[in-house]
Formats: structure tokens, C-alpha cells, sequence
């Protein structure tokens, strides 16, 4: 990929994004929760998500992370290390 085509391809994604959308479907989560053991278990099979043969993620919810953004620590002891 060229920079140009990495300039547009950054265009296109900021003017693509909606906020009144990301807020109302934020909101949905407010009175979500979930405990340490739950999202630990959710993280570790999102993680396996992409190792799962097309046919069996097809019977499965669309996932719309990656494992990049499953695996990026986002602590406090990643910032001090």
C-alpha cells in the first residue's frame, strides 16, 4: 500500500465514523456488567475466535475485535514499562 492509498484509506475511515451512533450504542452498555472471571473468559475466547475453522465462526456472533486489540495491554504497567 502506497501512502496515498494509506491517506485516503484514513480519510474515508474519520469520515465514515458516526458519533450519534457510537454513543447510542455505547449507551446500550450502561447497565451492563460483568465480573473479572467473565471478562477473563470473554477475552481468552475472543483470543480463539480467529483460530476457528470459517464454518464453526459462522455459527458463532460476528466478532468485531481483533486479537491486535485483544492482546494490547491498556494499564497503567505497560505505560511504566
Amino acid at each position: 500500500m502506497d501512502v496515498r492509498s494509506l491517506f485516503n484509506s484514513a480519510v474515508a475511515l474519520f469520515q465514515g465514523y458516526n458519533m450519534a451512533k457510537h454513543l447510542y450504542e455505547m449507551g446500550g452498555l450502561q447497565d451492563s456488567c460483568m465480573t473479572e472471571y467473565q471478562f477473563a473468559q470473554f477475552l481468552g475466547k475472543s483470543r480463539l475466535y480467529g483460530f476457528l475453522p470459517k464454518s464453526e465462526q459462522k455459527k458463532l456472533p460476528q466478532m468485531l475485535m481483533t486479537d491486535t486489540q485483544n492482546s494490547e495491554r491498556h494499564d497503567s504497567q505497560s505505560i511504566l514499562q
